[in-house]
């Protein structure tokens, strides 16, 4: 008899030694087992049975079978078991859950797969189904058990795992102690051998898959049981479901009717609302051809100030901020096919009654000077666009100069606009004077000075357009033209002058006519010229090679707006055209209250403290700038809206402190780039969506360029 030697440790050889056919077999003192012939025999038989097990299948050849037959076929004829062995692949996170494959092993050799169509046959296996306390134990690699299913989402793999009848198989040894099953009870027709416990080899014949099944039969009563609860209460929720969808039908079926009804009854109040302005308006044009025919007969100005105010209360817009904010916005977007962010025609609104510069900056093309233009519209005002030229170095490229040959004064569309603005029959109109693309020059070359002539009296500002002694002059020539040719001695005054031209008319005919032109220029130009209530200056500017960076001087003196580009498309714009209504100046006139509430007050000392930030940034701000941050405060208030604290707060941060950042901070060791960092992280808590992306986008740009800016970076 030939024996064979075979190294075990001590514990696989206690197990062994309870199985080991007691023929001539047996251990020797080193703990080997000592094979025979007989034994090797019985093993070689296991060898054949395994060589009748099917081990690959063609998923064609089962496909044509009938559902309810295939998996009683693979469980009889391939697996002979109810039971599939497998090794789980990499746990992977899905959109419904985890999920993995396993491949499918011989149950003779756990190392070789089960082939189909000449390839390792793997299960899908949805975790979602697994027993919690078994998936908490799998990891990669380790072997399970389970009841197979067909797999109707990918029929050409057959099966699929059924995760609720999943459990761990560790070892063949631990599963029959798990079980309650005593090793020398269990009759196994050959060699079962435990290698290395991170690559477990479990041999088993036909009789240890029967044991499997038998495992498992009250776990799979147990399943079927709950199976039938499942369905059960899936009955009962189609049920309720159909009773849900039965009162939701109804539901909307009453809807639909409430809403033709309403939509009958808007069409009939439409109707009537059209007759009536039908009847008005020919009632209107009635008038207004009498009102001609009387003017041709030498009536005018029959309307006493009662009457004319009257009328121009009857088109008066009388209401709250929300109403014409409403209004102007769907003014913008329905009559004008733009759209602006709500933040933007806030800041716009109330930075324009503030009276303070308001800058709109941005790319080209984000409708910063049609803003301008609709606003005006919207409101029954007037807007002047004055376009800035590249060679404007002075404060006469902008408001023109007097002539001393002519004796005349060389005015310009800005000065020509503030004019018209100051017209009596104008006074109630807003103008909006716009300088587009201001910094084409240095804009503190033309227009600082200007500015600061206008803050130095907020109440009755004015600007001097030629010096007294010049105006002295005029006068002096107009009162010794009058003695030359008349021997009168007249009053230095305009109305007195006036009287004489008009009592001397005939007699002094050629030089009334030049009298008369020396009077319109004093009275047109005057040597101070006050600055109409009913005017708000705006800017536009681009940031590009071709222009030129505003100077502190002048941000410190602006509202500055920074619009983005538009993302709605015209055609996408659908919706009536609102009705124009006429909005007086004095209904965007600053509000001096002296008494800020108690919410503003909290927003400048959170503004304060800001501050102490911005200090070592090198842009914090100034008495200027809290006069200008007061004012925004003010006139909110005036118009009793109850705002969102963080929402006033990004206006400010958006156009009074950011605009101020412009520098270097060349590594992030630097102090500043710290109180930056700092900025930036509170910022983001509260600011609104737009400031956070400003300062994004200057974060951005630190950290390419070593430069904190607002300037340029869009």
């Amino acid at each position: 008899m030939k024996n064979e030697k075979i190294n075990l440790n001590q514990e696989e050889a206690t197990i062994l030694e309870a199985q080991v056919i007691s023929t001539e077999s047996g251990f020797n003192k080193e703990n080997e087992i000592i094979i025979s012939d007989e034994l090797r025999n019985e093993e070689v038989n296991l060898n054949n049975n395994k060589d009748i097990m099917i081990t690959e299948v063609n998923s064609d050849e089962i496909i044509k079978m009938s559902n309810e037959n295939k998996i009683e076929y693979l469980e009889k004829n391939v697996f002979k078991s109810k039971f599939v062995l497998g090794r789980l692949n990499k746990i992977r996170d899905g959109k419904n859950g985890k999920y993995t494959f396993v491949d499918l092993v011989l149950p003779y050799d756990i190392n070789t797969n089960y082939k189909i169509n000449g390839t390792n046959w793997r299960a899908f296996c949805d975790f979602n189904y697994v027993p919690n306390d078994v998936k908490q134990t799998l990891n990669q690699g380790d072997l399970i058990y389970f009841r197979p299913e067909l797999n109707s989402i990918n029929p050409h793999d057959i099966i699929r795992v059924n995760g609720i009848t999943v459990k761990k198989l560790t070892s063949y040894k631990e599963f029959l102690k798990k079980e309650n099953i005593e090793l020398k009870d269990v009759k196994i027709g050959g060699l079962v051998a435990l290698e290395r416990e991170e690559d477990i080899r479990v041999w088993a014949t036909e009789e240890f898959y029967r044991n499997f099944g038998q495992l498992h039969d009250d776990l799979l009563a147990n399943v079927e049981e709950e199976q039938k609860k499942i369905e059960s209460i899936m009955k009962e929720k189609e049920k309720l479901y159909k009773s849900i969808q039965d009162e939701r039908d109804k539901a909307d079926k009453k809807k639909k009717d409430l809403e033709k009804e309403l939509e009958r009854n808007k069409k009939k109040a439409d109707q009537e609302i059209k007759n009536k302005e039908d009847m008005l308006n020919k009632k209107k044009k009635e008038i207004e051809n009498l009102v001609r025919k009387l003017e041709y007969f030498g009536f005018k100005g029959f309307k006493d100030n009662e009457e004319q105010e009257s009328l121009l209360k009857d088109n008066l817009l009388d209401s709250t901020f929300n109403e014409l904010f409403d209004y102007i916005k769907n003014y913008l977007k329905y009559n004008k096919k733009l759209i602006y962010s709500d933040d933007t025609i806030r800041r716009f609104l109330v930075a324009l009654q503030s009276n303070e510069l308001v800058i709109l900056s941005g790319p080209s093309g984000t409708g910063k000077s049609s803003i301008v233009t609709a606003v005006a519209e919207a409101i029954g005002g007037v807007a002047k666009i004055i376009p800035v030229k590249p060679s404007w170095t002075e404060s006469e490229d902008l408001i023109g100069f007097y002539n001393p040959i002519e004796k005349s004064y060389v005015s310009t569309p800005f000065l020509d606009a503030l004019v018209e603005a100051k017209k009596n029959e104008n006074k109630d109109k807003l103008y909006l004077i716009c300088l587009d693309e201001m910094n084409l020059s240095h804009v503190e070359y033309y227009f600082a000075e200007f500015l600061s002539k206008l803050e130095v009296n907020k109440e009755n500002p004015s600007i001097e357009l030629y010096s007294k002694e010049i105006l002295d002059e005029v006068c002096e020539s107009i009162e010794d033209t009058i003695q030359l040719m008349s021997g009168e001695s007249v009053e230095i005054s305009i109305d007195s002058i006036k009287k004489w031209c008009a009592d001397n008319s005939k007699e002094y005919t050629e030089l009334i006519i030049e009298l008369k032109k020396k009077i319109r220029f004093i009275e047109k130009y005057p040597a101070i010229f006050d600055i109409p209530n009913n005017v708000r200056f705006v800017g536009t500017m681009n940031i590009d090679q071709t222009t030129k960076l505003i100077s502190p001087k002048v941000i410190d003196r602006s509202f500055i707006i920074e619009l983005l580009k538009f993302r709605a498309k015209v055609d996408d714009i659908k919706g009536e055209k609102v009705e124009s209504k006429f909005i007086p100046a004095d209904i965007l006139k600053l509000n001096n209250k002296e008494e800020l509430s108690k919410q503003s007050k909290e927003i400048i000392k959170e503004l304060d403290l800001t501050n102490q930030v911005l200090e070592l940034l090198d842009c914090d701000y100034n008495s200027r700038t809290y006069s200008h941050i007061s004012k925004y405060l003010c006139n909110l208030e005036q118009w009793e809206i109850k705002f969102d604290k963080n929402e006033v707060l990004s206006d400010l941060i958006a156009m009074k402190i950011l605009p101020r950042m412009n520098i270097s901070i060349k590594n992030k060791a630097d102090e500043k780039y710290k109180k930056w960092i700092e900025f930036k992280t509170e910022g983001y808590k509260k600011y609104s969506d737009d400031v956070k992306f400003k300062i994004s986008k200057m974060d951005k740009g630190l950290e390419e360029d070593n430069i904190l800016s607002f300037w340029g970076v869009y």
